[in-house]
């Protein structure tokens, strides 16, 4: 069976298919404190299992389709921009190899490998997911299910572990959809057992409408995404963690163990009606040793991180440097990522951009936490426009993964050609799910932790401002419509907790696959 990767912003099909309750992201913590799970949204904990409904499926009912089910995690390329869901528990991917990095060791095919199937390992082992047809007839399943093990418990319910699912809706179907972490899993010694990591790991839940039940059908509908961040809550006594919110809370390494950053590229685009667009690039590394005791090993950065800067951007002339603007950029890099940030880019007067003159972008990042607090307000207000512009859900149809793009509130999101024939239907609802889901990531009150600490390896230090600054001198040589042509003259890192450099032009970075 080929591999099923979908990318992780899917969009919703006309109202007469399987309508969707739609509860925003499902985000779960297990504490193995209290042997426990934490379930939590954007504002809070809550006491209940997260769940929600597909209904209203008599149309699929009577066309003979099925409703895939697909539960898997996130996969991350070198980019934090490419990115998709896999379902098949099949890595399948080109061995790629990294050169002309600044790293101590590259994030070869091994390595992203054993991070795939560990994050695979918690879900098949821990993550259940409950379907009941709570209409007046049976649950129907397909006798074969290639893409999934799942366990019949009644006659009206079944269970699964992650991959993809069908079931057989009846005019009168209504699903009921469920998630909960195994008991065993909230146990130290029987999840140490496992040999799974302390982790922390995105991914999603994706129905679709599908013409069959072979996994491998061309006519895939989506209806709905639904994203999940599941986190295993760090050993304290392994790993210095958050205890801001008590441990009936998520908590998170308080030690910030990424500081190996180094500037990548700029670039200049015009966006027309006056304005450029300044983007740029941070080339991160969220790799750090593990620590083992009693059978349980953890490393800080198995677990997601903010990667935020204050940037300045600076004309430079014969007085000196002279202050054009400033803006907060990044992005999170996910557990054991290792490649480009690309963050959103900034708006500028193209005025301000000219021919022939030198220009220094500095990048200064103070502490995770406020840093992302300012860059999530800049966030909130890039939707709160989009709101505005665009209103709620509408049937009007226009071109919405395109959109988004344009109008600069997000970045470039991944292409839907993995799968051959796959289709989706568009409308402004697919613009609304794309900024809920973006409030998802950067909205939700209790990550990041505060940060006491910045460590590089064992080496830790007090947080001091600013702990690392990076800078990029460019020229700009000429313009067309499509881009202005830069120059890197130079760029330069300074910090007290990694070591300083200043050189000419880029690291050769490469991504060479085979």
């Amino acid at each position: 069976m080929k591999t099923l990767i979908l990318p992780i912003l899917l969009f919703a099909t006309t109202s007469w298919a399987c309508q969707v309750q739609r509860i925003g992201a499902v985000n779960l913590a297990i504490s193995h404190t209290t042997e426990s799970t934490v379930y939590y949204n954007e504002e809070r904990t809550i006491p209940n299992l997260p769940q929600f409904r597909a209904s209203n499926c008599s149309q699929a009912a009577m066309n003979g389709q099925f409703l895939m089910i697909a539960l898997g995690p996130e996969v991350v390329d070198y980019e934090d921009t490419v990115k998709g869901v896999n379902f098949t528990k099949d890595f399948g991917y080109k061995r790629c190899e990294m050169t002309g990095h600044p790293f101590v060791r590259a994030n070869d095919h091994e390595i992203r490998k054993e991070k795939f199937n560990q994050d695979w390992k918690l879900i098949q082992s821990c993550l259940e997911v409950t379907v009941e047809d709570e209409g007046n007839q049976p649950l129907q399943l397909p006798a074969k299910q290639p893409g999934c093990e799942m366990q019949r418990l009644s006659t009206h319910k079944m269970s699964f572990n992650g991959g993809f699912c069908f079931v057989k809706p009846n005019f009168a179907s209504s699903y009921l959809l469920k998630l909960q972490i195994k008991k065993e899993c909230q146990n130290l010694e029987t999840f140490a057992g496992l040999g799974i990591n302390n982790l922390d790991l995105f991914g999603a839940i994706n129905l679709y409408l599908a013409g069959d039940a072979s996994g491998n059908s061309g006519s895939l509908k989506a209806l709905s995404n639904l994203p999940i961040r599941l986190s295993v809550n760090p050993q304290a006594n392994i790993i210095p963690s958050s205890d801001d919110y008590g441990i009936e809370y998520p908590t998170f390494p308080e030690n910030w163990s990424m500081p190996d950053i180094h500037f990548g590229k700029v670039s200049v685009n015009p966006l027309g009606n006056g304005m450029v667009q300044l983007e740029t690039q941070l080339l991160v590394n969220n790799n750090c040793p593990k620590v083992c005791k009693d059978k349980v090993c953890q490393s800080a950065c198995d677990y997601a991180q903010p990667v935020i800067a204050e940037n300045s951007l600076y004309e430079k002339t014969n007085k000196g440097l002279e202050l054009i603007t400033t803006w907060y950029d990044g992005g999170i890099a996910p557990a054991r990522f290792q490649g480009f940030i690309k963050g959103i880019g900034f708006e500028v007067a193209e005025s301000l951009i000219e021919d022939g003159k030198t220009y220094v972008i500095e990048s200064n990042m103070y502490d995770p936490k406020y840093d992302y607090e300012r860059f999530k307000k800049r966030i909130q207000s890039r939707l709160n426009t989009i709101e505005q512009q665009l209103g709620r859900i509408s049937n009007s149809s226009i071109p919405a993964i395109q959109e988004i793009p344009r109008i600069h509130v997000t970045r470039d999101l991944p292409g839907i050609s993995t799968i051959p024939g796959l289709v989706f239907e568009r409308s402004l609802d697919n613009v609304d799910r794309a900024v809920d889901q973006l409030r998802s990531y950067l909205s939700f009150k209790l990550w990041p932790p505060y940060f006491s600490k910045v460590c590089n390896g064992a080496a830790c230090d007090q947080i001091k401002d600013p702990m690392l600054t990076l800078k990029a001198e460019f020229k700009v040589l000429g313009r067309t419509e499509q881009k202005l042509d830069v120059s890197m003259i130079s760029i330069k890192r300074d910090s007290y907790i990694v070591p300083k450099y200043e050189m000419n032009n880029l690291h050769k970075l490469e991504i060479k696959c085979e």
